[in-house]
């Protein structure tokens, strides 16, 4: 089983991933690709690091069939998007995925005022503010409906314990 949590800054997913992976045991992929929307000018260097990325991925997971992944297909796919920026995702295909047992999962949180607190506590390092993160959110809503794949929804402002028992139940942990 391969879990990939997705979802807005600060809506907990590294957090969940790390006690889902106490907890199964799966190690973590972290995938960091979306950085790349807002940090180069040149995007076929970019088109190409990310496919070269995704092929990465791609190989993991087929050396590591139980698996949890911090930020993968629906991330880059939205971050350009937000960011502005125009890339060639056209190589990630459902048809990589159709023998990988493949749980998606959405972690967001739609109360404002507990985003604004968690933004309040990291700090603004990253260029984030509530209009963007609310942005992510509803750019992630949209990407899910148009990646057609059945998912998960949790919400990030709800203990992480009480996410793990959902996804537990969901996925016959």
């Amino acid at each position: 089983m391969v879990i990939v949590v997705e979802g807005h800054d600060l809506a907990g997913k590294s957090t969940l991933t790390e006690a889902l992976s106490m907890y199964t045991q799966f190690p973590i992929l972290n995938n960091r690709s979306y950085k790349f929307s807002n940090e180069a000018e040149h995007h076929k260097l970019i088109d190409f690091k990310a496919n070269v990325e995704y092929n990465f991925f791609l190989m993991n997971i087929k050396l590591f069939p139980s698996l949890i992944i911090d930020r993968f297909i629906i991330s880059n796919i939205v971050y350009p998007k937000i960011y502005k920026r125009n890339y060639d995702y056209s190589y990630m295909k459902k048809e990589d995925w159709k023998d990988i047992d493949l749980k998606l999962v959405f972690v967001a949180i739609e109360d404002e005022k507990i985003i604004e607190e968690r933004l309040r506590k990291r700090g603004d390092f990253l260029d984030l503010n509530l209009q963007k993160i609310v942005a992510l959110r509803e750019a992630y809503k949209e990407a899910f409906k148009e990646f057609g794949m059945p998912y998960l929804t949790l919400n990030g402002s709800l203990p992480i314990l009480d996410n793990i028992n959902i996804m537990k139940n969901e996925f016959k942990l």
